[in-house]
């Protein structure tokens, strides 16, 4: 039987287009943009938004994908060439966009001009923010925000008791104790004589972190009365507030300290010892995980945002800047991706981060051996959030997700 209705629902990968003649839709350039700035998505040529396929005539399937193909191939409508891919289907044309290269972007109309770009929010085409315009020209121009270089910065910036424990700790043999431009070179915190965001990072003065890169540059840890920010007593903002600065290693290990005095705990009688002992309601390690994620994996190219931890009175919510580089649905079932190789490899020898890179994995597991629900992943409008929550499984549905 003939199908005449898309049941997957428009999303941040997916998109329809209807088309009322046989010409392409006016603003199908930027929705290509848009895709190709973001994770890559299909848009669906001849689908209406309800998702009911128009059944176009062959002629017209041919007319449109000749359209396509011209825009793409002339050379004048992009600043650069998407990488697309056109299927026909029943009644309609499937375009696949793959998500352009980092030295691509951003991908946008040449009659529109840097100023218009566009990005996937959910479901909808969106002109993209100043922050994210920013964060991706330096990931274009740099390979990455941790090595765009800091030209007001000076070695006076560095903390160098910092760098020293480090080379002991990574073992450079050849290290005599004195802190010169060969060894500040293979630690990536000189590239191209100047010092780098990733060496600021990972072995700056708290002071030059705040001064050179920002005052968001931490994890900022907010604590509520009730299930949301707004459900506390009468002019209750919140119960406890504490920021964390310094480099990536100080703002992880202060931060998680300080997080697991304020996380509820339960007393569980050990089986083994016969003694009851109490836990964190949620597993330590799904919180460092969690915490190292978001310090690691974060977009440096934003500075306005900080990593937010909410702690609520059912869950606890760790959100940094840079959506996920994997698409939630494939956690686990592909390889781990960063956006900052070096902070990760960085992190992994402090033996703050896993060797093996098993992060979200390690998230899951440990919550579904508590028997608690599982966790939740998003990505929300440039960010990316874990919600870890404190309720054991009260039904059917829930139980599912552990088989």
């Amino acid at each position: 039987m003939k199908q005449n209705r898309i049941l997957e629902p428009e999303s941040d990968k997916l998109e329809f287009k209807e088309c009322s003649s046989d010409n392409l839709p006016t603003n199908i350039g930027r929705a290509i943009c848009a895709f190709a700035n973001s994770k890559g998505g299909k848009i669906l040529l001849g689908v209406k938004d309800n998702g009911q396929i128009l059944d176009l005539p062959v002629e017209v399937l041919d007319k449109l994908q000749k359209e396509i193909n011209n825009m793409i191939d002339s050379g004048k409508t992009f600043n650069h060439r998407p990488q697309i891919k056109t299927v026909y289907r029943n009644g309609y044309i499937e375009i696949n966009i793959k998500e352009a290269e980092p030295y691509n972007k951003p991908l946008y109309l040449v009659r529109d001009g840097i100023s218009k770009v566009f990005v996937r929010h959910g479901s909808t085409t969106a002109k993209a923010s100043n922050e994210y315009l920013t964060s991706i020209m330096i990931n274009s121009r740099y390979g990455g925000a941790e090595m765009r270089p800091l030209k007001e910065a000076s070695i006076k910036d560095f903390d160098q008791e910092e760098i020293k424990n480090y080379i002991e700790a990574v073992g450079i043999s050849e290290f005599n104790g004195k802190i010169n431009n060969d060894i500040l070179n293979r630690l990536r915190i000189i590239k191209n004589n100047n010092f780098t965001t990733f060496g600021l990072l990972s072995f700056g003065q708290k002071s030059s972190i705040s001064t050179i890169l920002g005052p968001k540059i931490n994890v900022d840890f907010r604590q509520y009365s009730g299930t949301d920010k707004v459900s506390g007593e009468e002019g209750e903002i919140y119960l406890d507030r504490k920021e964390f600065i310094g480099n990536l290693r100080q703002q992880f290990e202060e931060s998680f300290t300080y997080i697991k005095t304020k996380l509820p705990r339960k007393s569980i009688l050990n089986s083994a010892t016969g003694k009851r002992e109490e836990i964190y309601v949620i597993p330590e390690e799904a919180l460092r995980e969690a915490l190292v994620n978001a310090i690691g994996h974060r977009d440096y190219g934003v500075n306005t945002s900080s990593v937010i931890i909410n702690l609520f009175s059912d869950r606890l919510e760790i959100e940094n800047p840079g959506e996920s580089l994997v698409p939630i649905e494939l956690f686990g079932k592909v390889d781990s991706r960063t956006r900052n190789p070096n902070i990760m490899d960085y992190l992994q020898r402090q033996k703050i981060a896993e060797q093996s890179a098993r992060g979200i994995i390690t998230i899951k597991t440990s919550i579904a051996k508590r028997g608690l629900l599982s966790p939740k992943f998003e990505n929300l409008a440039g960010n990316f959030k874990v919600s870890l929550f404190f309720s054991t499984m009260h039904n059917e549905a829930d139980k599912l997700w552990i088989d």
